[in-house]
């Protein structure tokens, strides 16, 4: 396991900030071991950066160091913020993510939670600095995670398996856009599309493409529930989804890398060496699907797009990627 990529900076995780570095050196002082680092910062993002629903904050903040000067974020700004403030003294941090609905029920949908791995002692811990109101009782515990969240056996609540290096891109992107709270429920991502950069304990990393394949072909059976219930926006947008996981098994398997975390089609056909070996009609599929990616969350792009997707043409979209699936794994020998 390549460690170091739980100690890198990034455009989010910006330890060398001043703000973060001088927080960091006043929360340490003194302080020996890294288990009473990580326990002191934990608590620190927990307990005194509040969870920006909590307090209806006016801000809206995705990087480490806009969470600590404006003392705000919601879960995946404040897993930033502890990941800043460890891997600025050289604790490897990571993010784990898991599936729960937005709110107390899953009449809104779910949406994607993000908590840290935090690597102490020789091993992976997992924290979850959400912050404790409503009865919610997260604790650093060096043994069983004590998280924000249990999942419940009555909605489609789970973790996804893993620790990733960086934070969850779409939620990081949505952030940058938002404005409002309001944004933020309307457009939060609710699925995670990558490969973590380590598995858990006990848990093989499948095979690399026929993991995309595998999600390409549930995004399917999502597409057509979608359909039958005349949500043809969201329909559209999962099939963006299918060729994108098409497109980053072909990735996958000519690389040892995680594909890319980006979204845009003709880049990742580019990438993958397909490109070259598209028919016009293909070229054209890809084309119509790029606008439904992640700009077809938000309002001011929602209308506009959902009035072009009449059933016909989100049923030939939906019969297009299909074809185009079964092309890219004929290509893949699956």
């Amino acid at each position: 396991m390549d460690i170091s990529v739980f100690l890198k900076e990034d455009e989010y995780v910006d330890f060398t900030s001043p703000i973060i570095k001088e927080k960091a050196n006043e929360l340490f002082c003194g302080i020996g071991t890294e288990v009473e680092k990580a326990k002191i910062a934990y608590e620190f993002v927990r307990d005194e950066i509040p969870h920006s629903f909590d307090i209806g904050a006016e801000v809206i903040t995705a990087k480490a160091s806009d969470v600590l000067a404006h003392k705000t974020g919601i879960c995946h700004a404040k897993a930033n913020l502890l990941a800043a403030l460890l891997r600025f003294v050289g604790i490897p941090v990571g993010f784990c993510f898991q599936h729960i609905t937005l709110i107390d029920d899953d009449s809104l949908g779910y949406c994607v939670h993000c908590y840290n791995a935090i690597f102490v002692d020789g091993k992976w811990i997992r924290v979850d600095a959400r912050g404790n109101t409503n009865e919610k009782n997260a604790q650093f515990s060096l043994t069983e995670p004590i998280l924000a969240f249990p999942n419940r056996e009555k909605y489609d609540e789970f973790f996804w398996d893993g620790i990733y290096a960086q934070p969850h891109m779409d939620t990081m992107r949505m952030l940058e856009k938002a404005t409002l709270l309001q944004d933020i429920i309307d457009n939060i991502p609710d699925y995670v599309n990558e490969l973590p950069d380590v598995g858990n304990e006990n848990y093989i990393v499948p095979d690399k493409v026929g993991y995309w394949l595998n999600l390409a072909d549930e995004d399917v059976l999502t597409t057509k529930t979608l359909m039958d219930g005349k949500r043809y926006l969201h329909a559209g947008f999962f099939c963006h989804l299918i060729a994108e996981k098409a497109i980053k098994a072909v990735i996958a398997s000519i690389t040892d890398e995680v594909p890319p975390r980006i979204h845009d089609l003709k880049t990742l056909a580019k990438l993958s060496g397909i490109v070259e070996d598209l028919t016009e009609k293909q070229l054209y599929l890809l084309e119509s699907l790029n606008p439904l990616q992640i700009e077809a969350r938000y309002p001011e792009y929602k209308s506009r797009i959902a009035a072009t997707l009449t059933f016909e043409k989100c049923e030939k979209l939906c019969n297009d990627v299909e074809e185009f699936l079964c092309w890219i794994k004929q290509r893949l020998g699956k």
